[in-house]
């Protein structure tokens, strides 16, 4: 797929908190004894994670329970208590009630009970399809690859799509109402393409968006300096600070969980390689340090992994591959290698509980969008179309 500007071109080089909540419900004025409160979840569906939910207790965060799993609370003060299941993501819902209210009793045990049903996830991503009569669009499928549909229908080229947080908002880049090679940062709604705001406009470029954790603020690569570097603005588009002042090319930002660093590829040294700097700027440090590129860099979802793409094993007659996908720790130590082919594999992402990894992949002769398990089995095809699909993220 041939992007018609160097920014956009460069993607192909390129239990405790429970005892905090109980112990600020023990001025509940019911009683002052505790009992317990067992909680069982019943999961059914596709895509469950496998890292199962969050029980709350009047609101609070508190334990992790499986997605098909019976655990209890101690310790919950007595009196009528909310008992919910939090952190469902975007394609798993409770049937029924959520919270549930339970009475608890001083040296009893309460029950409350939630059955779970997971879809497929969505996927967003860019594509070709309709290049005779558009330029590039965005659109959306399940991570098995069915239920594919259209979600821009501009005639400019719509590219590089990715979720906010809470999987209700579709941030792009694009060259809508703009010419000579400009691409501004909009927002969109998944349902029905429909414009929310424009984040950015200036006569470079903006691209390769990443939303903070918390959805509050968005870390994207801009021209409007002279050369790519990394900035940072509101989720509205307010305050754009710049974080890098390299003279250099660097791109692709992606958040660690905590929101405190983000991670990006640069060629500051020559080649292109992987550096954090602090969320606010400051304190860059380099994480790869080979002869090699190293591309495209996204943090895991619990933070001790990055993964990338790198050409650095495209050194010998023996190893014809160019550029594949490895996964390495957050302090950039112990690079693995996850594919191996002839073509090229890249645009790494994560799945929201980390167990898969969807990639672009050319070993089908043009850019198809491939999902894998996280340590590199199960290597799968998803878009199966005669089409380029690019740069697919999962929503949250």
């Amino acid at each position: 797929m041939t992007h018609p500007s160097s920014l956009v071109m460069a993607r192909a080089l390129a239990a405790a908190a429970l005892l905090g909540a109980l112990a600020a419900c023990s001025n509940d004025s019911t009683g002052p004894g505790g009992g317990t409160v067992s909680v069982t979840v019943a999961s059914s569906g596709v895509d469950v994670s496998p890292k199962g939910f969050t029980i709350t207790v009047d609101g609070d965060s508190g334990q992790t329970v499986g997605p098909n799993a019976t655990v209890t609370l101690g310790n919950v003060p007595a009196g009528t208590r909310a008992i919910g299941l939090a952190h469902l993501g975007s394609n798993c819902a409770v049937t029924g009630d959520n919270p549930v209210t339970v009475t608890v009793s001083a040296g009893e045990t309460a029950t409350a009970s939630f059955e779970v049903v997971c879809t497929a996830r969505q996927l967003v991503f860019e594509t070709d399809r309709n290049i005779a009569t558009s330029g590039l669009d965005i659109y959306v499928m399940n991570d098995d690859g069915t239920g594919v549909r259209r979600v821009t229908t501009d005639p400019a080229n719509d590219l590089l799509p990715t979720w906010n947080p809470d999987g209700s908002v579709i941030a792009f880049s694009s060259s809508r109402g703009r010419s000579g090679g400009a691409f501004n940062v909009f927002t969109m709604d998944p349902t029905d393409g429909r414009i929310i705001h424009q984040l950015t406009d200036t006569t470079g470029e903006n691209a390769r968006i990443a939303f903070s954790p918390d959805g509050s603020k968005i870390a994207f690569a801009s021209t409007r300096s002279g050369y790519a570097e990394i900035w940072v603005m509101n989720a509205d588009g307010s305050s754009p600070t710049q974080l890098t002042h390299d003279g250099a090319f660097a791109t692709a930002p992606s958040w660690s969980p905590d929101g405190a660093h983000i991670v990006f590829q640069s060629n500051r040294d020559g080649t292109d390689q992987l550096y954090v700097i602090d969320a606010g700027g400051g304190n860059v440090h380099r994480l790869t340090t080979t002869s090699a590129n190293d591309h495209d860099p996204a943090w895991s979802p619990d933070g001790t992994m990055i993964v990338f793409t790198s050409n650095r094993d495209h050194r010998s007659a023996a190893d014809s591959s160019n550029y594949e996908i490895y996964v390495m720790h957050a302090d950039g130590s112990n690079p693995t290698r996850l594919t191996t082919n002839t073509a090229f594999d890249g645009f790494p992402a994560w799945s929201p509980d980390g167990t898969r990894i969807v990639f672009d992949s050319m070993r089908d002769g043009h850019e198809q969008i491939y999902i894998m398990d996280a340590n590199g089995q199960n290597q799968t095809n998803l878009s199966n179309s005669a089409s380029n699909d690019a740069v697919a993220r999962f929503r949250p």
